[in-house]
């Protein structure tokens, strides 16, 4: 088993209301990165994350389940949380060990009760956050309503970073307004995609959100906003943008949006690397512990060369026995 660097390592847990798509979403992701050959279905209970036959038997996720992939040379942890406040123990044990986090909104249905729940709970935690609106191929699914809902009823700080090219059984894929190009969904639903020029009848909304998109980012910097207010959105490098979002999403001032469709694995790959962008790896936030033999809390850096720091976040008693989830930070 290869050994990971913790700035490789990035924890990720998928939050949102009952019936968002998670636990699809985290089986696409699966399929994309290649750590599994085949996407299961909830419906038909033979889903990677739903495990328990409880799960299977209710067509939901009931506990929290740990997923790993690599990509791009990096392991990502994803953490399939489930969506009931009636499990809100599960959600609060997630919160604990994860560095960012995936907030799942349904085209369809918007932000709901879960979605507002999982937002409070990851922000009065520090965690930075990204949305990812998820059904885009579903009947009534609308982005734009939903981004107008996350940022009247979560946070004004939320700005998308990609768009979607047509809705519900028009939906053909996404733009990117960082890097203005497209990537329109292959009809063969394993997360490959085609590049593509950004459609004509888009150009101008296109434009419209990136702008927007820039206006944040150069927000988060003196030497940013004032690059930006003498030559505009071309005076700015790809690196001066990812600096600005990074720190935008660290502080909490930019929640960037994602989208597409699980079910198609649709903007999958997109996502995965949006995740390597926007969430801090493992090795950029201290560690508050408690010092077993002194009893003092104390800060410790993520490193090898420091003391051995972890925390059990969940147990498992099956008839064969128990097994305990453990975060060694």
């Amino acid at each position: 088993m290869r050994t990971y660097s913790p700035d490789l390592i990035h924890s990720v847990g998928l939050f949102g209301h009952g019936g968002s798509g998670k636990t699809t979403l985290t089986e696409a992701l699966l399929l994309t990165a290649k750590a599994i050959s085949r996407a299961g279905r909830v419906e038909d209970g033979n889903t990677v994350s739903d495990y328990d036959p409880d799960e299977q038997r209710r067509r939901m996720s009931i506990n929290l389940s740990v997923a790993p992939v690599e990509w791009e040379g990096n392991k990502i942890n994803l953490i399939d949380v489930p969506g009931y406040a009636d499990l809100a123990a599960e959600i609060s044990a997630a919160v604990r060990v994860i560095d960012g986090a995936i907030i799942v909104i349904d085209a369809a249905g918007g932000v709901e009760v879960g979605t507002e729940l999982a937002w409070e709970l990851t922000k009065a935690a520090g965690i930075p956050r990204i949305i990812f609106i998820n059904k885009l191929d579903r009947e009534n699914a609308n982005f734009f309503r939903c981004v107008e809902q996350a940022q009247q009823l979560l946070d004004s700080a939320v700005i998308p970073m990609q768009l979607p090219i047509g809705a519900e059984r028009e939906f053909k894929g996404i733009v990117s307004l960082r890097r203005q190009r497209a990537w329109l969904v292959s009809d063969k639903h394993d997360g490959s995609f085609i590049e593509a020029d950004i459609p004509a009848d888009m150009v101008g909304i296109e434009q419209e959100w990136r702008e927007r998109l820039i206006d944040k980012i150069a927000a988060t910097n003196d030497d940013l906003i004032e690059k930006y207010l003498e030559g505009g959105a071309d005076a700015l490098t790809p690196e001066e943008l990812q600096r600005g979002l990074r720190a935008g999403i660290a502080n909490g001032t930019i929640v960037p949006v994602f989208c597409g469709s699980a079910l198609q694995v649709a903007g999958m790959a997109q996502l995965l690397n949006g995740i390597l962008d926007s969430i801090p790896s493992a090795a950029r936030k201290p560690v508050s512990a408690r010092d077993l033999l002194s009893g003092k809390d104390v800060e410790l850096k993520p490193a090898a060369s420091e003391p051995l720091s972890a925390l059990v976040f969940k147990t498992l008693v099956d008839p064969y026995g128990k097994i305990s989830y453990i975060r060694v930070f």
